[in-house]
């Protein structure tokens, strides 16, 4: 059988962050199996850590053609499309000479584990700190990694980049908890755990830097509009990345601003997508949380194409 070609045809371009007036550290974008976004770290010149990733093919081609060094591997979680690449690094006898990080609540064995992290322990990869959240739901012991930046990001070079991602103050590789315009099914939950998980998130300052694991942004704005039409932002959004997708761009990453501006599951409080829920405003923010996700779950929205939705606006 052929191999599926990837949702993404054209991958953003390296993003330059200044940690310092004299270092720098670059954003690698990976696409990878058919719809993951793998994330290299450059914190060093040629020296990268990679945060999950569904096998290593990929990963070692792009290493090959950008003459990277990987001498990390940052684990959010035990799924199979995030832990490939130890798995089969480990297979080609690549693995024991790499620092492999991952939760110490993780449900099963990570390959290569050499450092078990836990809730608010500090990281730090050359000049660059931050540190490990817990965000569990999608999964038991799923954690995300933040990185403190206060710069600038440099990228002329993208086309890609129909936004400017400027004054970023925090880099968030949230694997399958937070994504560009929707959040991770979930699967061990309960479901109080992920909302809990996403208010984590939603706390960090306003210009963090989302790197999700997928690219599933059309059909998550595609959800959001069924529930949510009113939302000007999201509007704009949704025209946005349908332009970028139509023409195979990357739409990810997005920054905390926008997550809190259009995405329905950091929205508990518009009286909107309550309304749309049928649900007493007076309700607990788990609650409503939980009833926005087993509605998106059931999928009845891909019954109305997105761009009706929009229409109808």
């Amino acid at each position: 059988m052929p191999k599926k070609a990837h949702t993404v045809k054209i991958a953003n371009q390296p993003l330059e962050l200044r940690i310092s007036t004299r270092s720098k550290i670059k954003l690698h974008q990976v696409p990878a199996a058919v719809d993951n976004l793998c994330w290299l770290i450059e914190y060093e010149p040629q020296k990268v850590a990679l945060v999950d990733g569904p096998n290593a093919e990929e990963i070692l081609n792009y290493l090959a053609q950008h003459q990277l060094q990987l001498t990390h591997i940052l684990n959010t979680h035990t799924h199979g499309d995030h832990i490939g690449v130890n798995q089969d690094l480990a297979k080609r006898h690549m693995l024991q000479d790499i620092e492999v990080w991952g939760s110490a609540k993780a449900p099963s064995p990570i390959p290569g584990l050499s450092k078990a992290l836990h809730d608010g322990d500090q990281i730090i990869l050359g000049e660059l700190s931050g540190s490990v959240i817990l965000t569990e739901g999608h999964l038991n012991g799923h954690i995300s990694f933040v990185f403190n930046l206060n710069q600038n990001i440099n990228d002329p070079e993208s086309d890609s980049a129909s936004k400017n991602f400027n004054l970023i103050e925090c880099l968030l590789f949230c694997g399958d908890t937070l994504f560009a315009g929707g959040c991770g099914y979930v699967f061990d939950g309960p479901m109080s755990s992920m909302a809990q998980s996403l208010d984590k998130l939603a706390s960090l300052p306003k210009q963090t830097l989302i790197c999700c694991a997928h690219e599933y942004t059309l059909d998550n704005l595609h959800f959001a509009l069924s529930i949510e039409p009113g939302n000007l932002k999201l509007q704009e959004r949704a025209y946005q990345v349908i332009q970028l997708r139509e023409k195979g761009y990357s739409t990810v990453p997005s920054t905390l601003q926008e997550e809190l501006e259009s995405n329905p599951f950091l929205r508990s409080h518009s009286l909107e997508i309550i309304k749309k829920l049928g649900v007493n405003p007076n309700e607990s923010r788990s609650f409503i949380f939980e009833k926005t996700r087993r509605l998106k779950d059931q999928k009845v929205y891909r019954n109305y194409p997105l761009k009706e939705l929009l229409k109808r606006a």
